[in-house]
């Protein structure tokens, strides 16, 4: 139902924003056939798996932040469904991993080259709900494929904690650069941002 295909306006729209994301995640490496499995999911919410037997086709965090709703209750929902369409434990289980190994790697991430005002990150400018859902959620924390994830959890947390007051010196850079009159404005909305409210005094 949050995938309004029969719409055209909502489909047309929704094809424009998967154009500027595509090209992003291609600049990130991701291989063309690795898209081409997650476009499905993007425009109809179909996870299509087809002859890549040993993963999941759309990476947990992905199919989170590109959900059409930002309803933490819906997210769950569709973890669910996630769950249940799995092709086994061991795929469900590493299409959870990758999702906090995306956070590690790409938590520091400034604005991609291909960015545009409505795609600043592979997660669409969703780092806040995304860290709300997949370290502070107590009903997902609970599950217990995300509990055999929890060494990955912890590995994601430990660039959040440095990379948080890294982004914090390098703001302070970048604003007394802007006083000089440069406009270099990386996206500062990632992962290690959300993590301060966590950080001790």
């Amino acid at each position: 139902m949050y995938w309004k295909v029969e719409d055209k306006k909502w489909m047309k729209a929704r094809k424009v924003l998967w154009a500027e994301l595509k090209k992003c995640l291609l600049e990130h490496q991701y291989s063309k056939k690795e898209v081409k499995y997650m476009e499905p999911y993007f425009l109809k919410g179909i996870r299509k798996q087809e002859d890549i037997a040993w993963a999941e086709p759309v990476p947990l965090i992905y199919c989170l932040a590109w959900h059409p709703s930002d309803d933490i209750n819906v997210w769950f929902a569709e973890f669910q469904r996630i769950k249940s369409e799995a092709r086994c434990e061991e795929s469900m289980l590493g299409s959870i991993s990758t999702s906090y190994l995306l956070i590690k790697n790409r938590s520091r991430l400034l604005t991609p080259l291909n960015a545009t005002e409505n795609v600043k990150s592979l997660f669409l400018q969703r780092e806040q709900l995304l860290y709300q859902f997949l370290f502070l959620n107590q009903q997902f924390l609970d599950d217990a494929y995300v509990k055999q994830a929890e060494q990955w959890q912890l590995e994601a947390l430990r660039p959040l904690n440095s990379g948080a007051l890294f982004s914090i010196d390098k703001l302070a850079a970048i604003i007394k650069k802007d006083k000089d009159g440069e406009s270099f404005q990386p996206y500062f909305n990632a992962f290690s941002i959300q993590h301060l409210c966590n950080l001790s005094q």
